[in-house]
């Protein structure tokens, strides 16, 4: 039962980034203002460049999501007969193929542009996300 219920999370978490590239630019810029504005009534004392906190949001968030894929993507792959490495390879693997197919993605909807480096971006969430799991697990044990 655990084991289906961390594919259904990785599901679903695939399903969410899914639904935010499929956005128009116009609602995705909307979304990421929003946070942007959120961000700066937690932090009164930033009124610099406005243009660059939505930046820092924006690509925040490609880091986010792809750090909790993966996360996802390790648990889900758990299994006593699992060695780490071909997890990590896995994990990784996944995330990356899925960062560079959502970009393709983006290609296709209206105001949004596939970009190489938000794959990479997401492929460094995701090595920051694998990082933490393995040390929290190192630690953990």
């Amino acid at each position: 039962m655990r084991q289906w219920t961390s594919w259904l999370l990785v599901i679903l978490w695939m399903a969410l980034i899914f639904y935010f590239s499929h956005q128009p630019g116009t609602e995705s810029s909307d979304l990421s203002g929003s946070v942007m504005q959120i961000v700066l009534n937690l932090l009164p004392f930033v009124t610099e460049d406005t243009a660059f906190i939505h930046l820092l949001v924006r690509k925040g968030a490609h880091v986010f999501v792809y750090f909790v894929l993966v996360i996802l993507l390790m648990n889900a792959i758990r299994s006593p007969n699992s060695r780490t490495v071909n997890r990590v390879v896995i994990a990784l693997g996944v995330s990356v193929f899925y960062a560079a197919s959502d970009e393709y993605h983006q290609t296709f909807i209206d105001g949004r542009a596939g970009q190489m480096s938000d794959v990479l971006i997401d492929s460094a969430g995701a090595v920051l996300g694998l990082s933490v799991y393995l040390l929290w697990s190192k630690f953990r044990h």
